[in-house]
């Protein structure tokens, strides 16, 4: 597992539990996975440019 995908489920895992705590009282659920899927997706492209330029 690549240090950036260890990141992902770590950011996921942390939003999933805020979500449960606190997101849900203020409906914002929904906001928050999506802010986690673009964390996710930029680490994943930071990781494929920086494979890039080796």
């Amino acid at each position: 597992m690549k240090n950036k995908d260890i990141i992902c489920d770590v950011i996921n895992g942390y939003f999933m539990d805020v979500s449960n705590d606190v997101i849900k009282v203020k409906g914002d659920e929904a906001m928050i996975e999506d802010l986690s899927v673009k964390i996710c997706k930029a680490l994943k492209i930071e990781e494929e440019n920086e494979c890039g330029r080796i």
